[in-house]
């Protein structure tokens, strides 16, 4: 860009001058002008690059009109001195960012371009008139109306400099020329492999000081605030995904899996047709060229991809389980500001501070360059992050939201709360259009998950840390549950004996609704150490369980293989007792037909925990005269344990009876399952679901829970509602029962629960 539009930093606010403000007015002001002036002809400004939004004439008027409208608002112009009320009524509302299937409905008559033009001049006049007048000696706070309304409006411009230049990008490249010094960055070709950095978490703590010694720039009321998050461990890449990396996911069809998107997204995705991100330009199926601004160019790999929230979203659950988008907190540890109220917070921040505006900066962002960098083009920060800050925004999974403190401006009071609704996310960090506040680290922004901006993202994976049911204390107190003898599970008469062999009424709930004369095969998703397995291999020829713990498969094996294994469980203390885990009695020793090993991969691990869902108990029926009636198979290699995943059903065998018992609630993406375990089930065949629903975010991340939430529309959710939707797609509901079940502690500790136990068949 020219030399004398070299982008200047944000104003210290503590210290201004009428000379200073208006050198940074006059700056952004001139700026936006520049980039507006990109369009062919006239007949340009009242086309609509993006039926979302208005056409660009309105935003040349837009940012002008907000000046006059603020500062007579703030008492720093009379409505004498308003240059044209009729502009000011009809360029000073653009709109939220709809939903994708609204189209703009636009009924107004425009003026000539020649004539807005006039009209920024007269506007450009007033406010360089109305800046020495005020008085500038003191700091500038929020609550200085009439000093703010000016900071305001300029940083409300700088907005509009970066939006605006989306919309131009959606244009047709002939419609567009690039204005003076525009530049492009190079691209060097592929980029390198994008590895993991793992971070430590620690303590954030998240708001713009109002005081201006801590903070002494403007900020929006979005984030002025004070709050403190626990952020746990992570790993996250150090560079942004790639175009190339990208590609991957395009070849793989990425955009044709519904599994991969949320509900939302697949929405959006089969109504745009999207098959590719929306600046790639096909050539034929496999080759793209890319849209900058203002051409077309081979495509740079090595620059960020571009995308929208619901893309990215699909692109993580691509990469597998557990992957995601940062969060907010994640994002301040790894741009290296996990302290907002730190007394270096404005020196080291790159929208203000000492730090240049030029390559030394070591961000693209201020219109370094009119387009996007590598994704390796500057040095890593001390974190070995890179472009932490610019180069293309930061999608993440946080929701646009106030603070802790939060209070709205009175002088632009529909600047944030309107969008607090749960449809719009947070994307930080800036891009390389953004000036002043928008690169600043305080800035938060909220954008609909369809829109798009130059945004881009990178990936969160979980860390593996030890497995709560690989432990050996963990292992031994499940061996007790499912096999422990009655008296040593509750050693008082007085307990609720009800709850006790819960593994054994789950598999009978099974059995009691198989419909096959002889049931061939069962499957026990989340089995644990395997009772219930061995309960269905009663009524079944083959039965085989599956658990995401190794230990406890290893131990189920081990069991089927001995027949008794001995173990330990807690008495009090340090003190143990001696048990002895057993194949039930009534399964034989000699086999009399060897059935083929099943390759299947299933469950996340089942975890019998307390719950206060309150149900009337009752227990199943005797199951007794129906078992003995069925010829069985007297071998354990009837019965097969394996370590697996549920949220990965092997689909090459299906089953008669499927037993999930306490899974749904210990997985973390529990929607992923229900909507392909109908896969694994056979036409008519059986599945039973039991669960306490106990929703809670070590396990299942509060967006992936299937109920126990109030939605955006303010209604309460259950679990079984939603289990009632999505199994409906493919299964009739034939009952629900309360099954309650005892979890033994020590000899005077005890977690009773009840589950919710569902039964469905497949149609």
């Amino acid at each position: 860009m020219p030399d004398a539009l070299r982008r200047t930093k944000q104003l210290n606010i503590a210290s201004l001058t009428p000379a200073a403000i208006s050198a940074y007015f006059d700056n952004v002001y001139t700026t936006y002008e520049w980039l507006m002036s990109s369009l062919s002809s006239d007949e340009v400004y009242y086309e609509f690059p993006n039926r979302l939004r208005r056409p660009l004439i309105f935003y040349l008027g837009h940012t002008a009109v907000f000046y006059i409208n603020k500062l007579c608002s703030a008492g720093v112009l009379t409505e004498e001195q308003r240059p044209n009320p009729h502009y000011e009524d009809i360029f000073a509302v653009g709109v939220d960012e709809m939903s994708w299937d609204d189209m703009a409905d636009d009924h107004f008559e425009w003026p000539p371009v020649a004539d807005v033009w006039k009209y920024r001049r007269a506007v450009k006049a007033l406010v360089l008139e109305a800046i020495p007048a005020l008085d500038w000696s003191a700091p500038v706070t929020r609550d200085m109306h009439k000093q703010w309304s000016v900071l305001m409006s300029i940083e409300h411009e700088n907005i509009h400099l970066e939006t605006s230049s989306v919309l131009i990008r959606e244009l047709p490249v002939e419609k567009t020329r690039a204005p003076d010094g525009w530049a492009v960055a190079p691209s060097f070709g592929m980029p390198p492999k994008n590895k993991f950095v793992h971070m430590h978490g620690g303590t954030v703590r998240m708001g713009k000081p109002s005081d201006v010694v801590l903070s002494p720039a403007y900020g929006w009321d979005c984030e002025f605030g004070d709050e403190t998050h626990q952020v746990g461990e992570f790993e996250v890449t150090q560079f942004k995904v790639s175009n190339a990396e990208w590609l991957a996911f395009v070849n793989d069809k990425g955009y044709e899996k519904q599994e991969l998107w949320s509900e939302e997204g697949w929405r959006w995705c089969t109504f745009s047709k999207a098959r590719h991100p929306h600046f790639w330009v096909p050539l034929d199926a496999s080759k793209y060229r890319f849209r900058t601004m203002f051409e077309e160019i081979d495509m740079p790999w090595d620059w960020p991809v571009e995308v929208n929230h619901l893309e990215a979203y699909a692109y993580c659950q691509w990469r597998g389980d557990g992957f995601r988008l940062i969060t907010e907190p994640e994002w301040r540890l790894i741009a290296g500001f996990p302290d907002s109220y730190a007394k270096d917070v404005a020196a080291r921040d790159p929208g203000f501070g000492s730090k240049p505006t030029d390559l030394s900066s070591g961000y693209n962002k201020d219109l370094l360059f009119g387009s996007s960098t590598p994704v390796n083009f500057f040095k890593p920060n001390e974190q070995g992050i890179y472009d932490a800050f610019g180069n293309v925004w930061e999608l993440s999974s946080s929701e646009y939201r106030g603070l802790a403190g939060f209070q709205e401006h009175s002088l632009y009071m529909d600047f944030s709360t309107p969008c607090f609704d749960g449809k719009h996310d947070l994307i930080l960090g800036g891009s390389w259009i953004s000036t002043g506040n928008e690169s600043s680290v305080h800035a938060r922004y909220g954008f609909r998950r369809h829109f798009f901006q130059h945004a881009g993202f990178r990936v969160v994976r979980p860390i593996h840390k030890e497995n709560v049911y690989e432990t050996e204390e963990s292992l031994h107190q499940y061996i007790h549950f499912h096999y422990g003898k009655p008296a040593d599970l509750l050693p008082w008469e007085f307990g609720p004996t009800a709850a006790l062999e819960f593994p054994k009424r789950c598999a009978e709930l099974c059995i009691q609704h198989a419909s096959a004369p002889e049931v061939e095969a069962a499957l026990d998703i989340g089995c644990a150490v395997g009772r219930s397995t061995f309960e269905l291999a009663r009524a079944a020829r083959f039965a085989k369980g599956i658990d995401y713990s190794h230990a406890f498969a290893d131990f189920a094996n081990s069991l089927r293989d001995k027949r008794e294994v001995s173990y330990k469980y807690t008495f009090q203390g340090d003190l143990k007792k001696t048990g002895t885990a057993a194949v039930p009695s009534d399964i034989g020793m000699r086999s009399q037909r060897k059935l083929a090993p099943l390759l299947f991969s299933c469950p996340h691990q089942a975890m019998k925990c307390r719950h206060d869902l309150s149900f009337r108990l009752t227990t199943v029926p005797s199951l007794c005269s129906f078992v003995s009636s069925r010829p069985l198979l007297s071998d354990c290699s009837r019965v097969e344990f394996a370590q697996g995943d549920a949220h990965l059903l092997d689909t090459d065998r299906q089953y008669d009876m499927v037993l999930g018992a306490n899974l749904i609630d210990r997985l973390h993406s529990p929607m992923q399952f229900v909507r392909s375990v109908h896969e694994v089930v056979k036409q008519g065949g059986v599945l039973v679901l039991t669960s306490p629903y106990t929703w809670l975010e070590e396990f299942t991340p509060k967006k992936n829970w299937l109920g126990g939430y109030v939605d955006a529309e303010g209604n309460e959710v259950t679990t079984f509602d939603t289990l009632k939707v999505e199994l409906g797609k493919h299964f009739d509901l034939v009952t629900d029962v309360p099954l309650p079940f005892l979890i033994y502690e020590h000899a005077r500790k005890f977690q009773w629960s009840v589950a919710h136990a569902t039964v469905w068949r497949r149609r």
